[in-house]
Protein backbone atom coordinates (compact mmCIF):
# COMPACT_ATOMS: atom_id res chain seq x y z
CA UNK A 1 0.00 0.00 0.00
CA UNK A 2 2.91 2.19 0.00
CA UNK A 3 4.03 4.85 -2.93
CA UNK A 4 6.40 3.36 -5.64
CA UNK A 5 9.35 4.65 -3.62
CA UNK A 6 8.72 2.79 -0.91
CA UNK A 7 8.02 -0.12 -2.65
CA UNK A 8 11.50 -0.50 -4.56
CA UNK A 9 13.17 1.15 -1.67
CA UNK A 10 12.15 -1.98 0.96
CA UNK A 11 13.01 -4.27 -2.02
CA UNK A 12 16.25 -2.62 -2.36
CA UNK A 13 16.97 -3.21 1.23
CA UNK A 14 16.08 -6.70 0.81
CA UNK A 15 19.19 -7.55 -1.31
CA UNK A 16 17.96 -6.16 -5.05
CA UNK A 17 20.46 -3.36 -4.79
CA UNK A 18 23.46 -4.71 -3.63
CA UNK A 19 25.10 -3.98 -7.01
CA UNK A 20 28.91 -4.26 -5.34
CA UNK A 21 27.59 -8.20 -3.99
CA UNK A 22 28.92 -7.33 -0.73
CA UNK A 23 26.07 -8.86 1.07
CA UNK A 24 25.31 -5.07 2.29
CA UNK A 25 23.28 -2.48 1.04
CA UNK A 26 24.31 0.94 1.55
CA UNK A 27 22.36 4.32 1.17
CA UNK A 28 23.87 5.17 -2.12
CA UNK A 29 22.68 1.73 -3.38
CA UNK A 30 19.32 1.44 -2.09
CA UNK A 31 18.42 4.55 -2.85
CA UNK A 32 19.96 4.25 -6.85
CA UNK A 33 17.89 1.43 -7.35
CA UNK A 34 15.11 2.95 -6.14
CA UNK A 35 15.17 6.28 -8.02
CA UNK A 36 15.99 4.03 -11.20
CA UNK A 37 12.54 1.14 -10.80
CA UNK A 38 10.83 4.68 -9.72
CA UNK A 39 11.29 6.53 -12.98
CA UNK A 40 10.75 3.05 -15.06
CA UNK A 41 7.71 1.75 -13.03
CA UNK A 42 5.99 5.30 -12.98
CA UNK A 43 6.62 5.74 -16.63
CA UNK A 44 3.55 4.65 -17.98
CA UNK A 45 1.25 5.27 -15.72
CA UNK A 46 -1.80 7.73 -15.67
CA UNK A 47 0.10 9.90 -13.18
CA UNK A 48 3.42 10.17 -15.01
CA UNK A 49 6.66 9.61 -14.49
CA UNK A 50 8.25 10.30 -10.63
CA UNK A 51 11.51 11.75 -10.20
CA UNK A 52 12.83 10.94 -6.53
CA UNK A 53 14.60 13.44 -4.75
CA UNK A 54 17.40 12.62 -1.82
CA UNK A 55 18.49 15.39 0.36
CA UNK A 56 20.20 14.47 3.34
CA UNK A 57 22.71 16.16 5.25
CA UNK A 58 24.84 13.80 7.41
CA UNK A 59 28.39 13.74 8.20
CA UNK A 60 31.23 11.26 8.18
CA UNK A 61 33.45 8.99 5.82
CA UNK A 62 32.16 6.10 3.48
CA UNK A 63 28.38 5.28 2.66
CA UNK A 64 26.37 4.11 5.67
CA UNK A 65 25.38 0.23 5.36
CA UNK A 66 21.27 0.02 5.91
CA UNK A 67 20.73 -4.00 5.67
CA UNK A 68 22.92 -6.76 5.28
CA UNK A 69 20.38 -9.23 3.89
CA UNK A 70 20.64 -12.71 3.69
CA UNK A 71 20.43 -14.78 0.94
CA UNK A 72 16.96 -17.07 0.79
CA UNK A 73 16.99 -20.53 0.88
CA UNK A 74 14.47 -21.66 -1.36
CA UNK A 75 14.63 -22.29 -4.34
CA UNK A 76 12.61 -23.58 -7.68
CA UNK A 77 12.58 -26.87 -9.71
CA UNK A 78 10.95 -27.24 -12.84
CA UNK A 79 9.06 -30.67 -13.55
CA UNK A 80 9.99 -32.96 -16.81
CA UNK A 81 6.78 -33.72 -16.40
CA UNK A 82 4.50 -31.97 -18.44
CA UNK A 83 1.63 -30.34 -16.36
CA UNK A 84 -1.50 -30.06 -18.83
CA UNK A 85 -1.58 -27.49 -21.71
CA UNK A 86 1.81 -27.01 -22.51
CA UNK A 87 2.41 -25.34 -18.72
CA UNK A 88 5.67 -26.94 -17.17
CA UNK A 89 4.99 -27.29 -13.52
CA UNK A 90 7.73 -26.03 -10.71
CA UNK A 91 7.66 -26.99 -6.94
CA UNK A 92 9.15 -25.10 -4.35
CA UNK A 93 12.19 -27.13 -2.36
CA UNK A 94 12.76 -25.27 0.83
Amino acid sequence: GGSLFTQHFISGLRGAADTSHDGRVTVQEAYAYAFARTVDSSAATRGGQQTPLFDMDRQGQGDQVLSEPTPGRARLVPSLEPAGRGVPSCMPHL
